[in-house]
Parts: C-alpha cells; structure tokens; sequence
C-alpha cells in the first residue's frame, strides 16, 4: 500500500485541482452551500440509454464525459486542458475480510483526464474518459484520508484548500428510497443531505420518477445566475453527445484542426508584455484629468481581460482561439487600448469597429470579418454574436471603475446578449 500511495502521489505531482471559474470574490473564509434540484427530461434520458448501448459504454461514462467537458468550458485555467475530479466508490474491493460483510465502505477516486478535447468525437471522448476511470480505480484500494494527509504535508497548501480536488461528480444509481405506507397518509421523501466538503459537487440520482441532478456549490463564490448557466450547458451537452447527427459536425471539426494550425503568437506578446510591466511597474502608463495608471495595473487589466475573453470563446465555439481567429472590439480610442492588447495576448486578430457606426454598419462588419463573438462597450449591440460587454473599462476616466472594478467583478463573462 506504501507503495501505490508513493506512485500516486508521483502521479498527481504538478497538477492542479480543476475549479470553476468565480464570479464573486469571497471574503470569507467559510463556505454558504447552495443547492439546485433539476430533473432530466424523459426524452433525453432515453436518448443518452441509446447512445451508451451505441457505443458500447456505461451510463455513468455517458453522464460523466458531458460532465467533463462542462468542467473544461467554464474552467478558471482557460488553458489547461488536463481536468482533475474526485469521484467515490463502493469501496468493496474484493479482500477476503470483505466478502461476509454487507453494505459499502466508500472511497474517493482522483479522476484525471489529460488533453481533454471537447470538439473531439463521442468515440474519441468516451474511451478517453474510460481509460481514465480505469487509472483512477486502480488505485481505489487506496485510504482518502492517508493521500490527503501525505499530499497536504508535501504540497504545504492552506489547510482551507482542499490538496487534491474541488469539483465533485456522484453518480448513484438503484437507491433503496424509504417508503412510508400509513394508512389515508400520503408522504413524500425529500433528501435533505448537502455535500459542503467542496466548492462544487455534482450528484446525479436514478429514482422511480426520473432522473435528478443536484448541484451542490458555494455560494460565497458562485452566483445564481452562473449556476443557471452552468446547468443549462450541462443539458445543452448531454443533448449533444445524445445526438447522432453531430458526427458530421465533429468529422469537419478534425478536418479543420488538420487543415490549421495554431500559432504561439499570444506567448511572444505576453513575454513582452509582462517584461515591460515589470521593468517599467510604477510609471505611467495612462494619464486621464490628473488620473494615472501604471503598467503593472495595466497588464494587470490586460491580463484578467484576456482570459475572460478565452473563456467566453471557448463557451460558445466548443473550441479555443486559434491564430486565424478574428475578434472586433466597438469602442472608442480611450476604452479599445486594454481589449486590444489583451486580444493580442490571447494569440487572435482584432478588428477594430468604431461605436459612432450604425448599427447596420456595425452588423454589416461583423458578418464581413466572420467573427463568432464581438467585444463590445455597449451591453447590447443588438447582434446575432454573443457580445463581451466592456462595461468596466467604459471609462478610464474614473480609476476606481476602470482598475479595481475590474478586478472585483472580473468581467463578468456571462453579460452577453
């Protein structure tokens, strides 16, 4: 066992618990758990039966790849595509002293799956996840505790972050609910468990009415409104993944990934970036009616700005900038400085599109360019685009709004149209 825990420790060296992307900056220590309850259609369950019979898989591998590739979409390491999870098990390992013993002896499992592509074939995607969870459980014999406590004492992390993992997925399925027979009584059982260990947990339960999702999250750091989008996406990709015609639309995917090739241009414009901030930290950068701003704070800005604009990418093109990406931006000189560097950064193009244009213009623009998303300094553009609403760099005029604004509300990367 000494073992196995030393080689799992080795395995897990370097990477990094995956965590969703924050919309709030907690200020407390302490976390407030949420819950939201959501049942998954009867049609949809049948199609996501279908396609594991298809394919040959397990409904947990199913539900676990679309759960997967909602952890990579709204991931705050935009570009990490390695995710780590923790899962549990039975924890019946087949010892001898076992056999004569009922009931279950749960465990957690370190679920990792490197070089997840979320474009990739439903082929692809499920022998990738299945591998992965055949790694993980041979290391199931494993006590958690001993690997938390091994880890924490080698890592030297907070003891208020988990060593390990902070996204949890429990997939349950044949639950013995109690019954409650009284004679003219009519009763209803309601689970009233809330998984508080993580940020975020993730429990899907097989039931005789149906087939409920419960996400457990903190709510110190994860709005309402991200939760909302968070399942609405869950549901968009069980669609898709139970959806046979997009094996057209995954085969042009490869063809493109073929055809193109990504430049690491964003890299060589990062290193020059960073190197000019910190060579030049405390000058100014900016001056705005007796306003100034350094070019630490600046790259900061660039900084932050570039991977909200990563993530809101990948969220609605189920892929990731390449070089031939073209981003517009519509705004005035002032306000364009930061997005432009920051596009720069992400390794895209950008247009530039003055705002004073109509909104015919404007349109007409975008549909020249071919761009899939626009960052705009309005909130509505009144597009067929998402649009990355620039409202916290509308005026540089005003420090507080401009800098540390930005940092409070990380630009908000679900205000779009």
């Amino acid at each position: 066992m000494q073992n196995d825990l030393q080689q799992l420790c080795v395995k897990l060296q370097g990477l990094q618990a995956t965590r969703i992307i924050t919309q709030k900056t907690a200020t407390v220590i302490s976390k407030l758990i949420s819950q939201k309850i959501f049942s998954i259609p009867p049609s949809l369950w049948a199609q996501i039966n279908q396609v594991a019979k298809q394919y040959q898989q397990t409904i947990y591998t199913v539900m676990l790849t679309a759960f997967l590739c909602l952890a990579r979409k709204f991931s705050d390491d935009y570009d990490n595509n390695t995710i780590v999870i923790g899962c549990p098990v039975a924890g019946r390992i087949g010892a001898e002293e076992m056999k004569s013993v009922m009931g279950y002896f749960l465990n957690n499992i370190i679920l990792v799956v490197k070089d997840l592509k979320i474009h990739a074939p439903k082929n692809v995607l499920f022998e990738q996840i299945k591998e992965a969870i055949e790694d993980a459980r041979s290391f199931e014999h494993l006590p958690f505790h001993l690997l938390v406590a091994k880890l924490t004492n080698q890592q030297q992390r907070s003891i208020h972050q988990h060593p390990i993992f902070d996204i949890f997925f429990n997939y349950r399925h044949n639950l013995d609910f109690p019954k409650i027979e009284i004679p003219d009584v009519r009763s209803t059982i309601t689970q009233l468990t809330i998984n508080d260990a993580f940020n975020f947990a993730c429990t899907i339960d097989e039931t005789d009415n149906g087939t409920l999702i419960t996400i457990d999250y903190n709510a110190n750091q994860y709005s309402v409104q991200l939760i909302d989008e968070i399942i609405a996406v869950y549901l968009k990709l069980l669609k898709s993944i139970s959806n046979e015609t997009d094996n057209v639309r995954n085969e042009m995917n490869v063809l493109g990934h073929q055809i193109h090739r990504d430049l690491l241009s964003g890299s060589v414009i990062d290193i020059i970036v960073q190197q000019s901030a910190m060579l030049t930290d405390k000058f100014d950068a900016f001056c705005y009616s007796n306003q100034t701003i350094t070019y630490q704070q600046i790259y900061h800005m660039i900084y932050m700005l570039s991977k909200q604009i990563k993530q809101f990418y990948l969220q609605n093109n189920c892929q990731s900038i390449r070089a031939d990406t073209i981003i517009p931006i519509c705004a005035d000189s002032n306000t364009i400085i930061v997005p432009l560097l920051a596009v720069q950064l992400t390794g895209a193009a950008y247009a530039p599109i003055d705002p004073k244009n109509s909104i015919t213009m404007i349109a007409q623009l975008v549909q020249d360019i071919g761009a899939t998303i626009i960052i705009g300094q309005e909130n509505d553009l009144c597009l067929s685009i998402p649009t990355l609403s620039l409202i916290h760099f509308s005026s540089m005029n005003n420090q507080q709004t401009g800098i540390y604004g930005t940092e409070r509300s990380r630009i908000d990367h679900l205000n779009r149209k």
